[in-house]
Formats: structure tokens, C-alpha cells, sequence
């Protein structure tokens, strides 16, 4: 929906040197977004772009899973860029596709720094005396509001969370850390996704850049005084305090491009949504996000996925609120993003003085600007255990943000109740609330949509004049048991005792049980029924709340699949699995398969729920499914359950750290070789590129041997110097911190191939490992990449190798390994010269390094036929290592 307009007749203020139209936002080069449909393959689009305009064309990795959100890559020209963003626009799976934009912090510098003191009659905007050229009451009322709340928890108890996404934040600020938000759901640096959310060791929030949590990012001066404005930590002695006193700070560090944006908005929208899925027991009860950024000149039709996501956050329950451009101009007519963008879920917010004048240099818009905060020259928290004073509608808008918790904070249950039971419902009447809330400004009138500025103490005490005493009960839930069923609901301090009534859906009596508490033991003799039941809350005040939505469960006793399966790797060939028992199941089918395979599920029955499945490759992932048999009936099969078997290599069981570089689009690898092994990558694929599942042969080294080594770079436009280095996981324990691990090194920087040689050291066994090869642009104060570094400009590529302590491969003269059909699908037969009397192992691995057979081989039969029925379709490795020598080749499986 697009904002109510009010029809005004505006003749803006034009400053000289500050054009309002015909600017076009600056972008990534060659970079574009595309939201697809959910079962759209981008590889397939790219290949078929590529084709079709004759250019490069490829994708570069996935952005959000939120509106499936994708970056392709092509020439960073502008002619083919227009063309391959109206091709895109016009195929018919794509649903929207944009440019990548730059964006911009929307604050200044502080104007001057203060010791750590307590500050707050600093702060005038929240009690303006009227002192330094100030108007007296020109502030945010903030002292009456404070005595109706001051942040903490819901009038349920939940935990109340903001998400800031911003460059990085300075937790370590003793006004601050109090407030910053955790995951404590995740144990931090084990390298394992804990809480299977989808993002790895993200205890401390996330950095979709460096893709952990690190969310000190880049730099913390601009997140740190917003974060401050919002939430520093009130009544606690120290300096400041946030419009919001005790409120979770999630932070998201991400910057520079809307695909950093995309993804920031996709980890909070992930956590919203597992609160409301799992009834507050997972994720984090996110609020609102705070966007102090943006683009000057943006349009909305420049940036539909940015757009968009704004509704896909309030459809989970998410405001996000937006500084505007920090420029005098009417975003209405110029543009600007995101405050320009039409969704209902945005509120947007500029900047006034505090002479309750709007600041010179902040935009405005009655269209497109909600309201006003105050942004210039606020006091607040900086990095490093400073105050100081900031300006820009960067500070204003973290304001309406803390807000917006705060009102979640109020002793009434009303907003709650209906955040759980309908949460974009409940976002809209937040934004209605505090747009309704505003005191009327001059400077603002006919300017803005409301035409005024934030008011807390307003908008807490009108929610306060519409609360209801005595709210219906709600998060009503259902856990089965054996002939029973366990009800419960929310427990506020309003409510006394509980009326309940409940009934088999469909009949058209209710059963009443009167003066109840949660949670209720409802005895439930039907096997396999559907009940409806619902709840009536006696509140403190003598009142009697309506009855709550019903809701359904279902008894026991009915033949359903498993609802759980562990998966346990017991070894390289084989999964044991195990799923609860139940009692009126009689048999289980069970079947199974390689992930990503056509092939036919194999199947076996059992009366045990506990099961070993042997046999299976090695370091391959399984999908599985279970079906109950019931007294003859059988019930569907369960969801998919996936496991891997053991055996992988270092190079793709261990997690290693992360590497990157911000941007390739000027320098990058163009192609390394080793010896004899050339992989060429060419243009794009971003700051990093892994390459560990794409390898025809990997790269084979051995001990104590020198290989010659080429780095050759690739450039757009004028070659600039760079270091490079190859790094090597020698001893496979999924690090490169040992001495021997920098295995190519030059000493200086070049703009050009750089050569010299790579010095194995000494090792045993054969085993995969991971290679890291890194280029890094050189500046006037750098020095050579680290491995596990995330630098400015260049390249990271990851590739899978091989370390063998096994004879060089024979020479053609000792005659080849045959191997036929090619390519194969269910067989595959080997042939080799005549070793009589030599014993042969037999090896198979897939490009990844998974071992995928190795057995024994008579050497005298020369010829052997190996099932591959189950091997799921791609490029193998088939070594045969004899006394002489081995012999290796590629087989192709379809």
C-alpha cells in the first residue's frame, strides 16, 4: 500500500549546488540483484543471459533468503549493464531485479568530545531548557514518559529487541554493553550453527561481510553514538542515557551495498520469525530495525528488493525505521532510499534542531517523510568510552526506533497479546500510535505526513487511554500426551484465575471447566480426535476479558510418521538412526537415498526405532524418510532428515576461517598454476571464491618437493600493485597458523603475473587438504595478506588438494588405465597392463576430496567392474597405486 497523501501546495527551498533531479544513485559495477521465484535456478539464468546478450554473466552468490534474493555479475559497462538489468526484468522467473547501490552513513562527525561524566543535562532533547539558542520544551518529553516506561521486557516478560544495522558498534562501552543483545542459543567460536538458524557461531549478532559475528566491522564511530541515542544504559551512574533504558541492541554490521542490506535485513527477519513460529521459546522478539543510512537521489523503481523487504519485515511483525537524506531537498520529487520507499512497515524521520526548527540539511518530503526527531548536535556515546555531540538524521531516527520498543515495554498487554497472535496487525498499530502521537511543528507542517515531531510521553500515555484492563488470554498451545493433553497460555500480573472450555471440533456443545490455572491437564479419552479449546481470563479488576481465538490439537493414538529423527555417524560406510517409539505403531518403513540423486529410494521394514544403515559411501550426505505402519493402515511419510557419513578430507570437514577482500570488480585472480595444474577463475565472483567442489583433478603435492608457481592478476582499467601468497593446510587440522603453511610467498608486491616456487615441506599418509591463495591490492600503509584477513580490494580463492606420499603417476610408456563407458551411469569397467604378481590398491574420490571407494585390487586380473548405481552424478578421481607406480584418471558419472 502506499502512504496517504495529503495534497499540499509546496514551493521547496532550492540551495544552490545541491541538485534536486536527473541524479542517478552510484552502484556496484556490474553488479545486480534479482529476487526470484522459489524454485528458479540462477545458474540457469545466468547461462541463458549469458547467451542471449553476449556478455559475461554469471552468479556471484545469494543474498537473502528473504524475497530469494541473488547477485549476478556482469561486464561493469555501463551500455551492458542497462542491457542485462531490462533482460533480466523481463524473464519469466524473475520477480524483480535491480542495480546494486551504494550507500552512505547519514551523520556527521562529532563536533567536539567530553570526558565520561554523568552527561545527561547534556541532553537536551530530552528536557530542552531552552540554554545555547534552544526553545524551551522543544524536546521529546522524555522525563513524564520515563515514569510510565523505561524499556526491559513485554507485559508477557519478553525480552524487548531493537536490530541496528550499521558498520560496526563498540559493545565494549561501558554504557553500552548492558544493553547489547546475544544469541544465546549459539556457542561461540566452535565453528558449529548451534541453534540450526542458518548462520554459524553468531553469539554476539552477525557481520554479513565477514560472515560472523565480529560486529565491531569496520569501524565503530558512526554505529556506536546510534546505538547510543537509542539504548545506552539509563539510571546506572554512567555518562548518557538512550531513549530506551534497558533494551537488546541486535546488532547487524553490513555497509557499503544493498546486498549487504538485503542480507543484514534477512538475519533479523530469520530470528523474528523463529520467535513467532516456535511461541517465544527460539530467535529474538525483534521489534524494529533501525536504518540510519541510505542513497541520495534513489528512487523506488531503482530498488524493488529493497522495497519490498520492508513489507516481508512487517509481515513477521518487524517496523523498520529510516533516516532521510542528510541534503535540502524534497525526497519527494528528488528521491531517496529506502525513505522514499511506498511500504506501510516504514516510518521515516528527519532531522530538527533545537530550536525546534528543521535542520537546514536534512531532507523533507509530505509524502514520503513521517516525522521528526531531534539530530542536530544531540549528546550522546562515541567509540572508544567517548561522548560527544553528533548531528544528522542519523541520530534522529534511532529515537523513533527506541520509541517504538519503548511502547512495547508498557505495563498493558494489549500490543503484546496481539503481537502474538497477529504480528503484522501489531506492527501497524505501533506506526499508527506514534504517528498519531506527534506534537504539532512549524517546521515541519506541510513538510512531513504528520507535520510534527516525536513525542514520547504522548505516545505512551495514548496507548495507556486505550488499554484494555483485561485483554483476552493468548499463546495458547496444546502438548499431547498419553490419553491427556497439557493447555496452557500467557500469564500476565493482570490475570487472577481462567475460565475453559473446549470440545471435539466439529460438536456443537462446549465442556466448561471453571477457576483454572495454565498449565491445565485435560484428560482426552479419544484416540486420534481433533479438540478445539479456548480461554476466558478474571482479571485483578474484578473484570472478565472476551474469550480467546480457539485453538486445535489433536490426540494421541493416531498412525503419524516420526516428528524426529537423530542421525549419528558411526563410522565412513554407515548411519545409525533413531526416532521415538509409539505405541500404536506396529512396523516402520524406512527409506533412503543419496542427497541430490534421481535414483530409487531404498527401502527396508522394521519394529525397531533404532536402525543402522551400512554400506553407504563415504563422506556422502543421505536423505531419509519414515513411515509408520498402524493395524494395517499406513501414514505419510515424514519430512526429509539428512546425515553424512565420516571420511571426508580436512579441505571440506573442517570449517576454516574466513578470508575476503570488500571488493574484485577492479583487481582479482585471474588464474593460478602449480606445476603442471592450471585453474583458470577469470573475472568476478566476488571478494572470495571457493573452489573446493569444482575441481576436474585436484592439485596433487608431495613431500619436501619445489613446484614452479604463477599468479596471474586481472585487472579493470590500469594495473595496480598486489601482494599474493598461497597458504596450505600441510597437516590437515583445518588451519594454516603453523610455521610451515606459507607456501608461496614473493616478498614484494607486483602489477603483473607474479612467478617463483612452492616449497613442500615434509609429510605422511594421503589426505585432502584446503589451499588458500590470496591477492591483495597494496596501499601506502598495507603489508601482505594474511590467511585468515578481510582486506579492501583483490581476491581470496579456496581449492582442494591432494597430499600423497605415493609414486609420481606412470608414465604413458607404461601403458594407460582404461576406463569405459564414458560417461557412466550404473557401471563402470577398469582395465589396466599386466602387473603380475604386484599387489594394487584401488582408490575413487569426488573433486571435493570425499573418498568415495578404496579396496584392494589383484593386479594380475587387469580388469574389474565397479557398481556406481548410487554414486550420485559428477567428475571422479580413480587412482591404481602399484609398486611401479600409479596410474589416474577422471571418470564422468551421469
Amino acid at each position: 500500500m502506499m502512504r496517504p497523501l495529503r495534497i499540499l501546495l509546496l514551493l521547496p527551498l532550492l540551495y544552490p549546488g545541491f541538485p534536486l533531479a536527473g541524479q542517478s544513485p552510484a552502484h556496484l559495477p556490474g553488479e545486480l540483484l534479482v529476487s526470484l521465484l522459489p524454485d528458479a535456478a540462477p545458474e540457469k539464468l545466468a547461462q541463458r543471459g549469458a547467451a542471449e546478450l553476449g556478455a559475461p554473466f554469471f552468479v556471484r552468490d545469494k543474498v537473502a533468503t528473504l524475497l530469494n534474493i541473488w547477485r549476478l555479475e556482469t561486464t561493469p559497462q555501463a551500455a551492458v549493464e542497462v542491457a542485462a538489468l531490462e533482460w533480466l526484468r523481463r524473464q519469466p522467473e524473475v520477480r524483480a531485479a535491480q542495480y546494486n547501490h551504494l550507500l552512505e552513513y547519514r551523520g556527521g562527525p562529532p563536533n567536539g568530545l567530553l570526558p565520561d561524566d554523568p552527561l545527561l543535562a547534556q541532553q537536551w532533547h530530552y528536557q530542552n531548557t531552552g540554554s545555547n539558542g534552544g526553545l524551551f520544551d522543544a524536546d521529546l518529553d522524555a522525563e513524564q514518559a520515563w515514569e510510565l516506561a523505561t524499556g526491559g521486557l513485554s507485559a508477557a516478560g519478553d525480552t524487548l529487541v531493537v536490530a541496528v544495522i550499521d558498520g560496526g558498534v563498540d559493545f565494549q562501552h561501558p554504557d553500552l554493553a548492558a544493553n547489547a543483545w546475544f544469541n544465546w542459543a549459539d556457542v561461540p567460536n566452535d565453528g558449529l550453527d548451534n541453534d540450526e538458524n542458518g548462520f554459524i557461531d553468531d553469539f554476539r549478532g552477525w557481520n554479513v561481510d565477514a560472515q560472523n559475528d565480529d560486529v565491531a566491522g569496520q569501524t565503530t564511530g558512526h554505529g556506536t553514538p546510534v546505538c547510543g541515542v537509542l539504548g545506552a544504559r539509563g539510571n546506572n551512574g554512567v555518562g548518557v542515557a538512550g531513549v530506551n533504558w534497558r533494551v537488546k541492541i541486535m546488532f547487524v554490521a553490513g555497509s557499503g551495498s544493498e546486498a549487504a542490506v538485503l542480507a543484514a535485513y534477512d538475519y533479523v527477519w530469520a530470528a523474528r520469525r523463529r520467535y513467532n513460529t516456535s511461541d517465544g521459546q527460539q530467535g529474538a522478539f525483534v521489534t524494529v530495525i533501525n536504518c540510519s543510512w541510505g542513497v541520495n537521489y534513489g528512487q523506488p523503481a531503482e530498488a524493488p528488493l529493497w522495497c519490498a523487504a520492508f513489507d516481508t519485515l512487517g509481515a513477521a511483525g518487524i517496523l523498520s525505521v529510516a533516516a532521510t537524506a542528510n541534503l535540502p531537498l524534497n525526497v519527494d520529487v528528488a528521491g531517496d532510499l529506502p525513505t522514499a520507499c511506498p511500504s506501510d512497515y516504514l516510518i521515516t524521520v528527519t532531522s530538527l534542531q533545537r530550536n525546534d526548527q528543521k535542520a537546514i540539511l536534512a531532507g523533507w518530503g509530505p509524502q514520503s517523510i513521517d516525522l521528526g526527531a531531534y539530530g542536530q548536535n544531540v549528546f550522546t556515546l562515541g567509540a572508544g568510552n567517548t561522548y560527544g555531540s553528533y548531528s544528522g538524521t542519523s541520530y534522529a531516527a534511532p529515537q523513533v526506533a527506541g520509541a517504538v520498543a519503548l511502547l512495547y515495554a508498557m505495563p498493558c498487554a494489549n500490543l503484546i497479546a496481539m503481537a502474538k497472535n497477529d504480528p503484522p496487525v501489531a506492527a501497524l498499530w505501533v506506526k499508527s500510535l506514534l504517528l498519531g502521537s506527534t506534537t504539532p511543528n512549524v517546521g515541519l507542517a506541510g513538510v512531513t505526513l504528520t507535520g510534527g515531531r516525536l513525542n514520547l510521553f504522548n505516545l505512551l500515555e495514548n496507548y495507556n487511554d486505550l488499554c484494555n484492563p483485561c485483554p483476552a488470554p493468548f499463546s495458547l498451545s496444546a502438548a499431547v500426551q498419553e490419553s491427556a493433553a497439557a493447555l496452557s497460555w500467557a500469564q500476565i500480573p493482570d490475570y487472577n484465575h481462567f475460565k475453559l472450555r473446549y470440545r471435539v471440533l466439529g460438536e456443537p456443545g462446549w465442556n466448561v471447566h471453571h477457576d483454572v490455572q495454565s498449565p491445565f491437564l485435560l484428560s482426552t479419552p479419544g484416540l486420534c480426535e481433533v479438540y478445539e479449546f479456548s480461554v476466558q481470563a478474571f482479571c485483578q479488576t474484578g473484570q472478565a476479558s472476551a474469550w480467546s481465538e480457539p485453538v486445535n490439537f489433536t490426540t494421541s493414538g493416531c498412525c503419524v510418521p516420526p516428528d524426529e529423527i537423530t542421525i549419528q555417524t558411526p563410522g565412513t560406510n554407515a548411519l545409525k538412526l533413531t526416532w521415538p517409539d509409539n505405541a500404536t505403531t506396529d512396523m516402520w518403513i524406512l527409506r533412503y537415498r543419496i542427497v541430490g540423486s534421481t535414483a530409487n529410494w531404498l527401502t527396508l521394514e522394521t519394529n525397531l526405532n533404532t536402525v543402522f544403515l551400512d554400506g553407504l559411501l563415504a563422506c556422502t550426505s543421505y536423505e531419509v524418510q519414515i513411515q509408520s505402519k498402524c493395524n494395517g493402515s499406513y501414514s505419510s511419510f515424514s519430512p526429509v532428515f539428512k546425515g553424512t557419513t565420516e571420511g571426508c578430507g580436512s579441505c571440506t570437514m573442517f570449517s576454516y576461517c574466513s578470508a575476503n577482500a570488500g571488493q574484485s570488480s577492479g583487481e582479482w585472480i585471474a588464474g593460478v598454476a602449480v606445476g603442471n595444474w592450471v585453474q583458470t577463475s577469470g573475472i568476478g565472483g566476488g571478494g572470495y571464491q571457493n573452489f573446493t567442489g569444482d575441481q576436474v583433478l585436484p592439485l596433487e603435492l608431495y613431500p619436501n618437493t619445489t613446484l614452479p608457481v604463477v599468479i596471474t592478476p586481472g585487472f579493470f582499467g590500469t594495473p595496480v600493485k598486489a601482494y599474493f601468497q598461497i597458504y596450505v593446510d600441510f597437516n590437515a587440522d583445518g588451519d594454516f597458523e603453523d610455521s610451515d603453511e606459507l607456501a608461496f610467498d614473493p616478498g614484494y608486491a607486483h602489477n603483473g603475473p607474479i612467478e617463483g616456487s612452492l616449497q613442500t615441506p615434509g609429510f605422511s599418509g594421503l589426505t585432502f587438504t584446503r589451499m588458500r591463495v590470496l591477492m591483495k591490492a597494496k596501499n601506502a600503509t598495507n603489508g601482505p595478506p594474511l590467511p585468515c584477513e578481510s582486506f579492501d580490494f583483490g581476491q581470496v580463492e579456496d581449492y582442494c588438494i591432494l597430499l600423497s606420499t605415493a609414486s609420481a603417476v606412470l608414465a604413458p610408456a607404461a601403458g594407460r588405465l582404461k576406463i569405459f563407458p564414458q560417461p557412466a551411469q550404473d557401471a563402470v569397467t577398469l582395465e589396466w597392463p599386466a602387473i603380475a604378481g604386484q599387489s594394487v590398491q584401488l582408490q575413487v574420490w569426488t573433486t571435493a576430496g570425499q573418498l568415495v571407494l578404496a579396496q584392494p585390487v589383484n593386479g594380475t586380473d587387469q580388469r574389474l567392474q565397479i557398481n556406481t548405481s548410487g554414486w550420485p552424478p559428477g567428475i571422479y578421481r580413480i587412482s591404481l597405486q602399484t609398486e611401479l607406480g600409479r596410474w589416474q584418471e577422471k571418470m564422468v558419472k551421469i
